[in-house]
């Protein structure tokens, strides 16, 4: 299994509020994902080939802030990847809200990054919260840094 970065990059959060790498500490819990920083509002492509399901809410208050999940098809069957601080293109929203799903290949542009420094301040990089469970059904959590591309 092969794993494209969302940003084009594996450069990892590092910053006064903390490590983007998986398994650092997060108060009483581990972080579930890596954190990749993003340089602006910049496109976000699908990390994996598989369908588009639905728009996510790291936030239960705070709806401004959106992500998505990602189900995996062909090669990356069975993977189940959320992606945090992005906002889905528009047409890929429509293609949802009407078909239920949009089926997108690893490496196609999917949205663009959010400013998460926005919510947290300058001291936080901006950065996209990329997760992936080996399995929907058992929700293994992964690294994905141990399946970049390239490695």
């Amino acid at each position: 299994m092969i794993l494209k970065s969302p940003t084009g990059s594996w450069k990892i959060r590092s910053d006064a509020m903390g490590s983007g790498l998986y398994g650092a500490a997060r108060g009483s819990r581990k972080h579930k994902g890596i954190d990749l920083v993003v340089e602006g509002k910049q496109p976000i492509d699908s990390p994996i080939t598989g369908k588009v399901i639905r728009e996510a809410y790291p936030y239960a208050g705070d709806l401004k802030w959106t992500g998505c999940q990602i189900i995996g098809t062909h090669e990356h069957r069975g993977l189940d990847v959320k992606l945090f601080y992005m906002k889905l293109y528009s047409w890929v929203l429509k293609r949802i809200k009407e078909e239920g799903q949009f089926y997108c290949h690893a490496g196609l542009p999917i949205g663009l990054a959010q400013l998460i420094s926005h919510r947290h301040g300058e001291v936080m990089i901006d950065h996209v919260h990329f997760e992936i469970k080996q399995d929907v059904c058992t929700q293994v959590q992964l690294d994905p840094e141990k399946y970049k591309e390239g490695e």
